[in-house]
């Protein structure tokens, strides 16, 4: 499903992002070549996560006009994901890959603990996440600002909340290939989030 979800305000993503956020599907568009893939890049980076990639959060587009940027990896803006943040989940998500392929899309929206690290990736560093652990500057970008994370504290043994319960809706009903599509992207080096 793709929903434009960059821009919801808290009540919109409550309502129409949160009860689907398992199925959003993004397009990564690599610098190096050109090459895209349609993803589900919302379930395959909170999996990076929870197999031990660390966000180095991402960069605006050139053409960024705006006063603030939060790092956050989808953005209406087309965020930039750096070279060496993307090896960083090509080779997380090849840890978890067995972990990811059973993915659930209603064991998903269950898991409380996924959804925040979902919600943490989308809010990047704002500075209204008050309550979650205070940051210094993680990009050396001069428009992100010093803020909080909305990222929970990692707890590895969560990557389970993926598997599939009594109904099962497979995430990636066509077997891994999406996830080695999206991990030989990551290889490439740099790309930049649609969607």
């Amino acid at each position: 499903m793709s929903i434009r979800y960059s821009r919801a305000d808290f009540d919109e993503f409550f309502q129409l992002v949160m009860p689907s956020w398992p199925t959003l599907t993004n397009t990564v568009i690599s610098t190096e070549d050109g090459s895209a893939l349609e993803c589900h890049l919302v379930i395959l980076l909170t999996s990076a996560y929870l197999a031990g990639w660390t966000p180095a959060w991402t960069l605006p587009a050139k053409d960024f006009t705006g006063s603030t940027w939060t790092g956050g990896y989808f953005e209406e803006e087309q965020p930039i994901v750096q070279a060496h943040d993307a090896l960083a989940i090509a080779l997380a998500l090849e840890t978890a890959l067995p972990d990811v392929m059973q993915a659930d899309a209603a064991a998903c929206v269950d898991s409380e603990y996924l959804y925040e690290c979902f919600y943490g990736l989308w809010a990047g560093q704002r500075p209204d996440n008050g309550g979650f652990e205070e940051v210094s500057q993680i990009s050396h970008h001069p428009k992100l600002p010093l803020a909080a994370t909305a990222l929970p504290s990692r707890i590895p043994e969560r990557i389970h909340d993926l598997e599939p319960q009594l109904d099962d809706e497979p995430v990636f009903p066509d077997g891994p290939q999406e996830i080695l599509d999206f991990i030989t992207l990551c290889r490439k080096g740099a790309f930049y989030i649609e969607g």
